[in-house]
Order: structure tokens, then sequence, then C-alpha cells
């Protein structure tokens, strides 16, 4: 545990210094019991959804999901922040892969956010490293030199097909070989790339509900055209988006759940909604969980039911004391 706390320090740190906002998600209070850590706004006003770890392996495959879930449903790029694979040390400079999700290493994370989206040259393919090449820059640099592809390609040992491919794009070299090519054409044939451009694409599948007005709630965005997702490692129990409306954040007061649990969660979507440019909801029992709730600003608070109406969610006539499912 020492080693994910220092991890996960050490990446607010970085955060906090090159970020323009940053939502810290502590719920639920135990950080290997999360699948969701910060939430942060970079700059252009991109915003990331980031997991912190020591060694990948220890982010478990239910977490990796609900993250790319997450992303994919709120129209976000997210990934993960991990010091370790397997006991040995990320390569700087390099992003890594679990299950969907690009990993990078707290160093790798720095110079991302220093260079405003750059910093990252190499990835992980299967069991090696590769880096990314600007095939137009080589195949300029190689005929600036009047060098051919056979000449370049008996300098790297490797076919002159595989040089071909180097300059149309279709391949990309192992580190080995791409530090052979710099030496000879330049380090500007070597391209950084964002690991973070893209939200995630969505998992097969998403946690079972809890509840029937869960389930119903869900159902009912999705079916007006809302790319939704139902997660339980977080403290939002749904998320869902519709470019151009607002994303939604939701927590879904479940029975028998105490109050001060509901207030932690809703205080942390509220955080996550601040930073994500999104619209909190909490959907509750009745009045006593209105009044606990109405000091924790920019919420809108909806009584409980089996179906409550997208018109309603998105509305801007949607107040405190509104209740749910109304038509």
């Amino acid at each position: 545990m020492g080693g994910l706390k220092e991890a996960f320090y050490r990446v607010l740190a970085i955060l906090y210094r090159y970020s323009e906002e940053v939502a810290v998600i502590d719920y639920p209070d135990r950080i290997e019991k999360r699948s969701l850590d910060v939430a942060v706004r970079i700059g252009g006003g991109r915003v990331l959804l980031l997991k912190i770890a020591d060694d990948i392996v220890d982010v478990p495959k239910s977490e990796v999901n609900e993250l790319k879930g997450l992303g994919a449903a709120m129209g976000l790029p997210a990934g993960i922040i991990a010091t370790k694979r397997r006991g040995r040390e990320l390569a700087p400079y390099v992003a890594y892969e679990r299950q969907g999700l690009p990993v990078v290493s707290p160093e790798s994370l720095e110079e991302y956010l220093r260079s405003g989206g750059a910093g990252i040259y190499a990835y992980q393919s299967r069991d090696s490293i590769r880096v990314k090449i600007d095939s137009e820059a080589l195949k300029r640099a190689r005929e600036a030199l009047g060098l051919s592809l056979g000449d370049v390609a008996s300098f790297l040992g490797v076919s002159r097909k595989m040089v071909y491919q180097y300059e149309k794009g279709m391949a990309d070299p192992t580190l080995d070989k791409a530090e052979k090519l710099a030496s000879l054409l330049g380090e500007k044939v070597i391209e950084s790339w964002d690991p973070f451009k893209e939200p995630p694409r969505p998992p097969a599948s998403h946690p079972p509900f809890d509840e029937e007005g869960e389930e119903a709630l869900a159902m009912e965005l999705a079916r007006r055209g809302l790319k939704v997702f139902h997660a339980k490692k977080t403290a939002a129990d749904i998320t869902a988006s519709a470019p151009p409306e607002p994303r939604i954040v939701i927590a879904y007061q479940h029975r028998r759940e105490p109050l001060p649990k509901l207030v932690d969660r809703v205080d942390n979507i509220v955080r996550l909604s601040r930073v994500a440019e999104s619209k909190p909801i909490a959907v509750v029992e009745g009045r006593e969980e209105e009044a606990e709730l109405s000091s924790i600003k920019g919420v809108t608070l909806i009584r409980r039911s089996r179906r409550v109406s997208l018109d309603e969610l998105l509305g801007e006539e949607a107040t405190d004391n509104r209740e749910a499912g109304g038509r």
C-alpha cells in the first residue's frame, strides 16, 4: 500500500503543477478499490479521466473496464498512470497498454503535460517497444542524403520492404531500429504521439444495476440516444452524454444507503462535473435527503422514481425539489 500511496501523491503533485484544474475523486475511500481517481483539465480545455496505480498488474480487469466505460459514456479520454509493470519500472516516453487503455509512467505524464500533449514517442506492441515515425520526414531525409531504400535497409538490418512500410506509415520500427534511424537521418524522423487523443472504446458490458429504478433511468437515457454507462466503483452510478447536450453524472440513492455515504458521493460527482463540464444530478428518496444535500452547490436534486424523463434531466427548469418522472 505504501507504494500505491507514494505513486498517488507523486502523480497528484505533477497534475497540480501542470494542469488547469484537478478534481480528486476519493470515493470509495480506499484507493485500490476505485476505478477513477482523478479528473483533470489540461491545456486547451481537454479533460482526462485517470486511474493511478503502483503496478499495472494490480489494477483488476473490472476497474479497467469501468474506467473505459466512464470515458466512453462521457466522451473523454481515459488512462492509467503507473510506476511499474510486473515489478519493473516503466520506461519514460513510452505508452503501455492495459486491456485497451493507455498506461504511462509519472515521468511520461509530466513530459506530456509540460510539452502540451507531446513527449510520448513509443508504445508497447505485444512484447516489444515500437517508436512512432514521421513517414514523410523519413522519406525526405533519406532522399536528401541520396540514400536508397536498400541503403537504409542494409544499415538497419531489415528488408527493403520494411523500410518502404516505414515511409508509407504502415509499420513502426522497434526501439533499437528507431535509434539507428535517428543516428542516420536525424531525430526529426521520430514523431511524438498522443495516447490520450480519443475516448476509449466502451467495454462489452457494464456492472449489473442495483435497483429497477436505476436501470429504468439508464434505459430511458439510452433510448433517447445517449451513450450510457453504469458504474459501481466510483461515486457516479450513471454517466451519459449526447453532444451537444451536456454530459450527465448521476448519483442514484440506493435503498438503505446511509445518508453520509450519499452526501460523500454527491460531493464527489459535483467535483467531477465541474472539471468535466457535466451536469451533476442526485436522485434521492425524499425530503430528508433533499435537505441534507441542499447545501452542496451545483447539484440538481430529483425524487426517486422508476422513470425520469430526459427533458427533466437536461432542462433548465429542474429544481432541487422536482419530482422524478413527472411529465
